[in-house]
Parts: C-alpha cells; sequence; structure tokens
C-alpha cells in the first residue's frame, strides 16, 4: 500500500515537472499523455486510433517495454481483459512519466518505478 502511494506521488511529480519545467521534449509528452487519457476516459471511441496511438509512443518511448518486461507486462495493477488496449495505454502512460522523471534526474533508474 505505502508503495503505490509512493508510486502515485512519483507520477504526480512528473506530471507538475511537465508542467512547470518543461522543455519541448516533455511538452510533446504531455500532450502525448492528453491523448491517451481521452482514448481511457473515452474507452477508444475518440478522434484518435487507440491502436495506431499506442504504436507510435510506444515507438517514441522504448522504456515501455523495458518496464513491461521488467516487470512481466504488469506495470498497471488493474485488469482490463475485454480493453486489452487501455491496459495498454496505461502501460504507455506510466512508460511516459518514467521517462520524465528520468530524463530530470529524478529517478536514476526505471527499475525504482516498477510496481511490486
Amino acid at each position: 500500500m505505502a508503495r503505490n502511494m509512493w508510486l502515485e506521488q512519483k507520477l504526480m511529480f512528473a506530471m507538475e515537472l511537465i508542467r512547470r519545467q518543461g522543455t519541448g521534449k516533455d511538452v510533446k509528452a504531455l500532450e502525448d499523455i492528453r491523448i491517451i487519457e481521452d482514448l481511457l476516459s473515452k474507452k477508444g471511441d475518440s478522434d484518435y486510433n487507440p491502436i495506431a496511438e499506442d504504436d507510435r509512443i510506444r515507438r517514441e518511448y522504448p522504456i515501455i517495454e523495458l518496464l513491461e518486461i521488467w516487470n512481466k507486462n504488469r506495470i498497471c495493477r488493474e485488469e482490463r481483459e475485454e480493453y486489452d488496449f487501455l491496459n495498454r495505454l496505461e502501460n504507455d502512460r506510466f512508460g511516459i512519466f518514467v521517462d520524465v522523471l528520468m530524463k530530470h534526474g529524478m529517478v536514476k533508474d526505471y527499475k525504482e518505478m516498477v510496481v511490486a
């Protein structure tokens, strides 16, 4: 439970870091997060194509696959079998946050951010 709160605080910090000290790449990360949140809130019924966005984001943020491999494809705890692409998008969002934290030196190793 404490680990989840710690992780949530790190993710909230990443979002605030993007807002306050955002570089061009951070602004791009924030836009990608907004696209993902749009897809998640509308369960894929959005102006964005969830599969195309997932593919694009994973090409731009290779850390996502590393996180999934390290954590045995369970970055996010919530199971959504009926909406498999939603789980992938949640992993994408998490990976973007980790990428931002690493670029700003707030996390030294992506393994620190893996959910136990």
